[in-house]
């Protein structure tokens, strides 16, 4: 068994296995629905277009790439494990990660949520996207109404 840079482990040439932490970041990814565990924002796995309407050319939408999050930073003991990891967008991953302490959880949760609600937390592309996906569901949730004559 031989390993390719941190990306996974093969156990033949050419079938790549998962590392632990990648299939910890999968399951919350699909357990939180695709979405960031502090901002709500839909995350991509592999390519910003698996977003809808993302081309994968638009740097700002890098930011939503799905990253494995330590609850309790492995720095002050956290371990890779499915309680000790969520699934968070890049942005909120390496932001929290930025300052010296950084801060629990759920404080830092409700910082982000201030935020997003006043659209300063992505990109402005971003917000405006998540705003015009928002609009569409929305829309999409209404019953037709059928107009007879």
């Amino acid at each position: 068994m031989w390993r390719d840079a941190g990306t996974g482990t093969f156990l033949n040439p050419g079938v790549l296995m998962p590392t632990r932490i990648q299939s910890l970041r999968l399951q919350a990814f699909q357990r939180q629905c695709g979405l960031c565990f502090y901002c709500s924002a839909p995350m991509w796995l592999l390519c910003p277009s698996e977003l809808p309407g993302c081309h994968p050319a638009q740097h700002a939408f890098k930011q939503l790439r799905c990253t494995a999050e330590h609850l309790l930073p492995q720095s002050e003991g956290g371990l890779d494990r499915e309680d000790n990891i969520v699934a968070a967008c890049a942005r909120c991953n390496h932001t929290r990660h930025q300052r010296k302490r950084p801060p629990l959880p759920s404080a830092y949760r409700e910082e982000v949520a201030k935020r997003m609600r006043r659209g300063c937390w992505h990109d402005s592309l971003v917000h405006r996207w998540l705003s015009l996906i928002s609009q569409l569901a929305v829309a999409a949730a209404q019953p037709e109404v059928v107009r007879t004559r």
